[in-house]
């Protein structure tokens, strides 16, 4: 017994291999339900993972913080395990969160929440100090969620800038509008796959894993993310610069087809050795090995799990995780309500019906349940009305969706000029738009556009605002509603004016058809 009180007492509080076999069997059957509970959220993570190449490397996140948990292995042998209840009401905020992201189909939302429940089942499960000893893996789970794709016009933009800028540094004359420039020797479009978000998702992935491997000092750790960021930023920046010289020095011959997205990764990988080259000149000595602190023995209830605490922290745990799932439930069979009703084609007062404009471009949609893509004259005048009609809301069945877009970012016939939106009347209420101009690449033919999102009774330019809108009506049993309004009409002079008599026109039949289609909710 003597030869016993020497060792640490945090050795003696997790040398119960029982009770440790225990708390691994309820963390696993706690991670099963939690696979099952929110299956949705996780396979549509997965499916990310294996169809983008930005995103491809999150299916080795899981792997990796098992493994950084797995080197630990010495030291969580001698962490006091305890019973983290306070975890039970952060997985209630997390399901909650959860919920309002299921009604609005954001899917980042729901992502986060489910990777970020892992850790509070640990903290449950084996309590504040074995989960602090293990928080970067923890943290580094999060790395698994497809995000940043709100970044691409930020990328895009400034991407387009430092090129332009560059070639003219370079001599090359160089004619810009919008995202498109021209040089001498052809064209050139900065599109999504130039914005250079896979380098930067790549980068920190890596960067995190290489700080927190090769560091022990936070600001070193931060110091060296914050690099790599930059890196992979202002490097995308002269990879493209680099492919539009490499295409333009060749006469348009090299770096147009399946080599310019070699040129892209070769330039990356450069850039990556690099990086870390210069990061393991910068590597802090390994430490002495430190003597294992003594830690302040647990209670005697806490040292060994016993049948009733493991059924404490199992059902407790059971109720938390299906309780987002349950109000998920009922609130989507309201919505289920308003599923098949359709709009019914109506003209304002003033306005008829015409078919006496051949008008070539549509605006581009995905999953609507209806369109009405209809011309309106009033004998002189003529304006163009597109909705896109959401009953009930899903996903794949959206109408926030990165596919509602007024024209493809590489169509051949017309080219979209974007211009500042503002607000119109719309009856009694108001109508926010934005404005494009859609111009004909051809011929000079163009269209003024305002177009704007109606969410379960309220309008928005603003997608987290429409995304809100949809989660409060799930709430509140209006159902998931939306509808995509967009108002064209030649681009003249007269053009605002007309859409703004129109718009104020148009409300009431609209808001006729919307009522028209509200059944009474259970």
């Amino acid at each position: 017994m003597e030869a016993d009180a020497t060792l640490p007492l945090s050795r003696v509080a997790s040398a119960d291999p029982a009770g440790m076999r225990l708390r691994l069997l309820i963390l696993a059957l706690l991670g099963a339900a939690l696979l099952l509970l929110y299956r949705d959220s996780w396979l549509a993570m997965a499916h990310i993972w294996w169809v983008s190449d930005t995103f491809a490397h999150g299916m080795f996140i899981l792997p990796l913080s098992g493994w950084l948990v797995y080197r630990l292995r010495q030291e969580l042998q001698q962490t006091p395990v305890t019973t983290g209840w306070l975890a039970l009401p952060l997985l209630v905020l997390l399901g909650f969160g959860w919920a309002l992201a299921r009604f609005a189909d954001v899917l980042v939302i729901q992502q986060f929440a489910v990777i970020a429940m892992i850790p509070l089942l640990v903290l449950l499960v084996y309590g504040q100090r074995l989960t602090a000893a293990i928080a970067f893996p923890l943290g580094f789970l999060l790395m698994a969620v497809p995000v940043g794709e709100g970044l691409i016009p930020y990328l895009i933009d400034w991407t387009a800038d430092f090129v332009v800028f560059a070639l003219r540094l370079t001599g090359l004359p160089v004619f810009r509008e919008g995202n498109d420039f021209t040089i001498p020797s052809g064209k050139w479009s900065v599109v999504t796959g130039c914005s250079g978000l896979r380098y930067l998702m790549a980068t920190l992935t890596i960067a995190l894993l290489y700080a927190y491997l090769s560091y022990r000092a936070t600001w070193r750790r931060v110091v060296f993310v914050l690099a790599g960021i930059a890196v992979a930023i202002v490097g995308n920046w002269l990879r493209a610069y680099g492919i539009v010289m490499i295409a333009h020095l060749s006469g348009m011959k090299l770096a147009l087809g399946v080599d310019h997205f070699i040129y892209g990764w070769v330039f990356f990988g450069i850039l990556i050795f690099a990086v870390m080259w210069l990061g393991a000149a910068w590597r802090e000595p390994e430490p002495e090995p430190a003597v294992t602190p003594l830690l302040p023995p647990l209670p005697p209830r806490q040292q060994r799990p016993t049948g009733t605490w493991a059924m404490s922290a199992l059902g407790a745990g059971l109720v938390v995780l299906i309780l987002a799932p349950m109000l998920v439930g009922v609130a989507e069979q309201r919505a289920a309500a308003f599923a098949a009703h359709r709009l019914r084609s109506d003209a304002p007062a003033g306005w008829t019906l015409t078919e006496d404009w051949n008008v070539r471009w549509r605006p581009e949609h995905f999953g609507a349940a209806q369109v009405l893509d209809e011309w309106f004259s009033d004998g002189a005048q003529r304006v163009g009305v597109f909705l896109a009609w959401y009953p009930a809301q899903r996903q794949g069945a959206e109408l926030i969706n990165a596919r509602n877009r007024l024209l493809y970012e590489k169509d051949r016939d017309w080219r979209e000029l974007r211009g500042r939106g503002g607000v119109v009347p719309w009856g009694a209420m108001a109508f926010p738009y934005r404005e494009s101009h859609i111009e004909a690449r051809a011929d000079d033919v163009g269209l003024l556009v305002w177009h704007g999102w109606w969410v379960s009774g309220r309008f928005t330019t603003n997608p987290y605002l429409a995304k809100l809108y949809e989660a409060l009506g799930a709430l509140l049993g209006q159902g998931r509603r939306g509808a995509w309004v967009v108002l064209y009409t030649p681009d003249d002079e007269a053009a605002r004016t007309r859409l703004t008599a129109f718009a104020n026109a148009y409300a009431a039949t609209f808001e006729r058809m919307i009522r028209d289609t509200a059944p009474a909710v259970p």
